[in-house]
């Protein structure tokens, strides 16, 4: 087989084989092919940002030479496999090298084809955005050395499948791989699809020429027998932060029916709801009453994959299209669109765009579960008008107000966009997920506004590590009850005081009993450009920091960022436990928790009435908080939310992250729900924010009054419609009260059919 003649032969066989298997995917194949194709459209998303922090060092020309130097050892190894295995009389050492270095050459011209088709921007080529089909570019996707170092590494892992030979060959290729991005020679998302182009090319070759009387090869595949797992170690998906289940679960732990729901850790894992609807209080479902069985019995039903895995271990494999749908927002008069300083029209949306006139939006939601590994993606086009600058008026409070400089007259563009809400891969071990894309966070006990973490902005592209469903700590337990954390790290989009600072943040929450849940976390903005570098250093110091730092090491390698810390807390009251819940969810800046500092604290308390007599279908919801301390005498706004160097603070693309009740205000919730089904239900709400005259010249007042349904029109279709009029006075944006009325209309389209599942 190591003769010339048969290594060409070899080679067109190969490159047929190649370029035809597209034609050749099977239903099956969606398995993996649909995740890779997600990480692939979020790495390209991100991309520039990426590139950029990648090489904001100065290991550039190191990284280069890595990688180049890596690629000639691997090809120096194909030939000394080769030549040892020749010279000892070896014949799986000499395959190693032929196949190696066909599966390289295979490697080669398939980059370069792609490469030619694509014509991609290199990061230093033209802005650094990575734009393709642009004659004349250095041709950037995919990484040929990607490409060719798992190439090889693929056949020596079939070829040797011992943990450690694979460990080698497969971390070499990754160390070439990245050295790439480092070295500003390529996207992550080149990388990212040479390397799988790469393993797929090694595994063609090695299955096509293996002489299977060597060894019992084990060639992989990505499709295999599926394992059997059990529930704490089952790859899960999370419930999107906008769906009928959240409403559902919440009135069945204010009945009494589910417990240790870990409110304040939000959103939850398909698995981790299954877990709670097996420990409910109940015994038979025939013990229900009337508001709690038709509940309980929708939400078995939806988790009845995943209650099957309580038990026992079984299968967990599916991929689905898990959703369609349609939104249309047309707003009448002008809305307010500056959470930052002046109020929102729309709250808690994920960030979307919206703007007087035409709103539209439509998408999709697709998961998959396989083992212990999950992929999620919600992608949704999106439609709003653009708007005016703000006059130079309206400019220049508000860089009085943040300390910035006065920005230039900028109109608001029209948007018409794709975008990614919620995408990521996730992987389950011993009730512990670790998670990686885009991912939205719900870490409050209340419903109109999370302090320190809600989905008000688009969702950051984050590392995440969740525990996902209760853990009991011995003696710890005992007192403290079962306990949840949530960790993260992150990049915010959309600052400029100063530009692409990250974000982590770390919740623990326990519950000493059943009726009592405590929660406490803390964030920190920090590692802006220009500022403090991002460093394991850096980071521990901001990570492990208590007390506030003098402001002469603002800005410097010391700058511990701006941090926030929260505490919350949902306690089902005595004698009137299926009826009254209190929560509450607090906030202090750069102090541990509000419970250290409650004099500087802003809270946001809240009650839940699950029903009334003879109105066991009606609830009621208050809450009703600040962000104004009194205590505080001058906050004139640059206290919560906003940081002396981080003057941009607390947003992701312009949003807050937190409450919208804003940097320095006021607000009132009151929501009455009537059920009519556990998918249906009629709402009325109302809503009042004040922003502080100390904050804003003049101040901000704002009055929403709305009316909605949801009902569900078929099994597999949703209707949700809304008005909302608001009325609003901000006498720096315009002289005199004004108005807006707001009509949403949504269709979801829940297509049952489109699953496979084993």
């Amino acid at each position: 087989m190591d003769h010339p003649r048969y290594l060409i032969k070899h080679l067109a066989q190969d490159q047929a084989a190649i370029w035809t298997s597209p034609f050749k995917i099977k239903a099956t194949d969606l398995k993996w092919i649909v995740p890779l194709a997600g990480i692939t459209t979020g790495l390209m998303v991100t991309d520039r940002t990426a590139s950029f922090e990648a090489t904001r060092g100065t290991h550039v020309n190191t990284s280069k030479t890595f990688s180049d130097a890596g690629l000639a050892l691997a090809g120096a190894s194909s030939a000394g496999f080769y030549l040892v295995g020749w010279a000892n009389g070896n014949r799986q050492m000499r395959e190693t090298g032929v196949l190696g270095g066909e599966a390289m050459v295979d490697g080669l011209v398939v980059s370069e084809a792609l490469k030619y088709a694509f014509q991609r921007q290199r990061p230093i080529e033209g802005n650094g955005a990575g734009l393709f089909f642009q004659s004349g570019s250095q041709k950037s996707f995919p990484s040929g050395h990607a490409t060719m170092s798992f190439a090889f590494a693929s056949v020596v892992a079939h070829e040797y499948p011992g943990w450690l030979s694979q460990t080698l060959a497969y971390g070499g290729a990754t160390a070439i791989s990245l050295a790439r991005v480092t070295g500003k020679k390529h996207f992550p998302s080149d990388v990212f699809v040479g390397a799988t182009v790469g393993y797929l090319i090694g595994r063609q070759v090695y299955r096509a020429h293996h002489d299977q009387d060597l060894d019992d090869g084990d060639y992989g595949t990505f499709v295999g027998e599926p394992k059997l797992v059990k529930l704490n170690s089952a790859g899960s998906t999370y419930v999107e932060l906008d769906s009928w289940v959240y409403p559902a679960v919440e009135r069945l732990i204010a009945l009494g029916v589910v417990r240790r729901p870990f409110l304040g850790l939000r959103p939850w894992t398909r698995t981790a709801i299954a877990q709670m609807l097996a420990e409910s209080n109940i015994d038979d479902i025939s013990a229900l009453g009337p508001q709690e069985e038709p509940i309980y019995s929708a939400l078995k039903t939806e988790f009845a994959q995943e209650l099957g895995l309580v038990e026992n271990a079984g299968i967990n494999e599916s991929i689905r299209v898990e959703s369609l749908y349609a939104r249309l927002s047309p707003i009448a008069g002008t809305p307010l669109n500056d959470s930052y300083h002046f109020g929102q029209t729309v709250i808690n949306d994920f960030g979307r765009p919206y703007q007087q006139g035409f709103n539209a939006l439509s998408g999709f939601t697709s998961r998959a579960e396989s083992g212990r590994f999950s992929f999620y993606v919600r992608g949704e086009y999106q439609n709003a008008p653009g708007a005016a600058a703000y006059p130079a008026s309206v400019r220049t409070v508000i860089a009085q107000t943040d300390l910035n400089p006065v920005q230039p007259a900028v109109p608001v563009p029209a948007a018409s966009q794709f975008r990614l809400l919620d995408a990521y891969v996730g992987f389950t071990a011993l009730g512990n997920q670790i998670s990686i894309g885009k991912q939205s966070l719900w870490w409050g006990t209340g419903e109109g506004g999370a302090m320190i973490f809600s989905n008000n902005a688009e969702p950051i592209d984050m590392v995440r590590i969740n525990r996902t469903t209760p853990l009991y700590v011995r003696w710890l337990s005992k007192l403290l009850g079962p306990l949840r954390y949530d960790n993260f790290f992150g990049k915010l989009s959309g600052h400029h005081f100063p530009a692409d600072p990250f974000f982590y943040g770390d919740k623990i929450s326990f519950q000493p009993t059943q009726n009592l849940e405590v929660g406490f976390s803390r964030t920190a903005v920090f590692a802006g450009q220009g500022n403090t570098p991002l460093t394991f250093g850096t980071f521990w110091n901001s990570f492990s920091s208590v007390n506030d730092v003098p402001v002469t090491l603002k800005g410097t390698p010391q700058d511990p960022g701006a941090r926030h810390g929260a505490f919350d807390f949902s306690y089902r009251l005595p004698f009137v436990r299926n009826w009254i819940t209190l929560y509450s969810d607090s906030l202090v800046h750069d102090d541990i928790s509000p419970i250290d500092a409650p004099r500087r604290a802003f809270i946001v308390p809240g009650i839940y009435i699950s029903h009334f007599p003879k109105l066991n279908k009606l609830d009621l919801r208050i809450e009703s908080g600040y962000t104004d301390n009194p205590v505080i005498p001058v906050q004139q706004g640059r206290f919560v939310y906003w940081e002396l160097i981080y003057h941009d603070a607390y947003t992701n693309k312009g949003n807050l992250m937190g409450s919208w009740i804003g940097r320095q205000g006021k607000g009132t919730q009151i929501w009455s729900t009537y059920w009519l089904s556990p998918w249906s239900v009629v709402q009325v709400s109302y809503r009042n924010g004040k922003v502080s005259p100390d904050f804003i010249p003049g101040g901000a007042t704002q009055n929403d009054f709305s009316a909605g349904t949801r009902l569900r029109i078929r099994k597999d279709i949703e209707l949700r419609t809304n008005v909302q009029y608001e009325t609003w006075n901000v006498p720096v944006l315009a002289p005199g009260r004004k108005s807006d009325f707001l009509t949403n209309v949504q269709l979801t389209f829940w297509p049952k059919d489109w699953l496979r599942k084993r």
